[in-house]
């Protein structure tokens, strides 16, 4: 599987960057579950700064999960 992490917090926090860290730990911590017997490793796609607009706020990399 390939998973893309969260982009946004909870309602409300959209765009708190601790709560989108937050909601991306959980999803980590689910698929990193024994129960759930996968091979997780992750994968982080960075963007071309130029490709960004100045007024945006978010990070240039966006966080992936690759599951077997």
């Amino acid at each position: 599987m390939l998973i893309s992490a969260p982009t946004v917090g909870s309602y409300g926090n959209e765009y708190v960057e601790s709560d989108v860290l937050e909601a991306s730990n959980k999803l980590e911590q689910v698929f990193k579950d024994p129960e759930q017997r996968l091979l997780v490793k992750e994968i982080t796609m960075c963007f071309d700064q130029t490709t960004i607009p100045l007024q945006s706020k978010r990070p240039a990399c966006h966080k992936w999960f690759l599951a077997i």
